[in-house]
């Protein structure tokens, strides 16, 4: 069952981020498989959250006033960009909503993750220069898929999902790159 008040427990759950403005909902981002930890805080004896994103190296540290975890602030409609003249930066500062988000979390029953791939040989970090080629659109969806990374003797690199190329580098100097794209950029 959904709920948004914060989880009782450490463990896996499904994770989504409800997004209000002025009351009206504007975007719902997820469900994120994630992994919650819950920890006591020393400081005023509440406790912290934290929130790894299965599959990411990314986490985040969330902290409530209370066990519901929705977050409201008033707060310029649009962000203000450092490029925005000082007229348009004032504009979109007197244009203030409520912004609220809610977060809702659902225990996933019974986790297991595939073990039958323990054996993969870890790569070093590998820093190159070269050209970078999008074979096709990248979208902010997560969906179960076959992912495959291939990197030749030479330094290319293939990004493949589901037998499909998205990603393409290929090691190459800057002057070679200068001079295949004659001196532009």
């Amino acid at each position: 069952m959904w709920s948004k008040n914060i989880p009782s427990e450490s463990g896996h759950y499904w994770y989504v981020i409800e997004n209000y403005v002025n009351d009206k909902l504007e975007s719902i981002s997820g469900p994120f498989a994630v992994h919650v930890k819950l920890e006591e805080d020393d400081i005023d004896g509440g406790c912290d959250m934290w929130v790894d994103y299965i599959g990411t190296d990314d986490g985040d540290h969330m902290k409530f006033e209370s066990d519901e975890m929705t977050t409201t602030r008033e707060a310029p409609r649009k962000p203000i960009f450092g490029w925005d003249s000082n007229k348009t930066a004032l504009k979109k500062a007197r244009d203030r909503v409520i912004k609220k988000w809610i977060h809702w979390f659902k225990p996933i029953q019974d986790v297991q993750f595939d073990q039958s791939n323990k054996t993969v040989d870890p790569y070093p970090v590998l820093h190159q220069d070269g050209m970078l080629s999008i074979e096709k659109a990248l979208t902010a969806v997560h969906r179960h898929c076959d992912l495959g990374v291939q990197i030749a003797r030479d330094g290319r690199i293939w990004l493949c999902v589901d037998g499909q190329a998205y990603v393409r580098f290929k090691p190459m100097s800057k002057e070679t790159y200068d001079t295949l794209i004659g001196g532009k950029r």
